[in-house]
């Protein structure tokens, strides 16, 4: 009898999750990801990518999701080159860190000195 309660139980949850997928309009098998955008190689681009950050007044989430990438040596040498453009251009962004990037996302989040190996 308990045996035939949890298989009921299972039969159940599983229509539930059907129907609600059913009822908002998703379709579990044509599940797309977003596509990413690609990485800024220039200058402009990077204050282009990194605008709508700022105006969420949380700029450094930008140099942290590069920082993910740069860390799984994924980050293109063009958007390296346009990082380091940036930071010659505003030196007082990094300025505690004398303009290296990757120290400053480490050090203004608070992050582990392990966090390489983290990710």
């Amino acid at each position: 009898m308990i045996k035939l309660l949890s298989f009921i139980k299972s039969i159940i949850f599983f229509l539930a999750l059907f129907s609600a997928s059913q009822i908002n309009g998703i379709e579990m098998e044509n599940d797309t990801p977003p596509e990413m955008p690609e990485y800024p190689s220039s200058y402009e681009e990077v204050m282009a990518s990194l605008s709508p950050y700022y105006k969420a007044e949380q700029p450094l989430d930008f140099f942290f999701e590069l920082y993910i990438v740069y860390t799984l040596n994924e980050l293109p040498q063009g958007t390296l080159d346009a990082l380091e453009s940036f930071s010659n251009k505003h030196s007082s962004f990094f300025e505690s860190t004398n303009g290296n990037w990757k120290q400053s996302v480490v050090s203004q989040l608070n992050l582990s000195k392990t966090i390489d190996i983290a990710i």
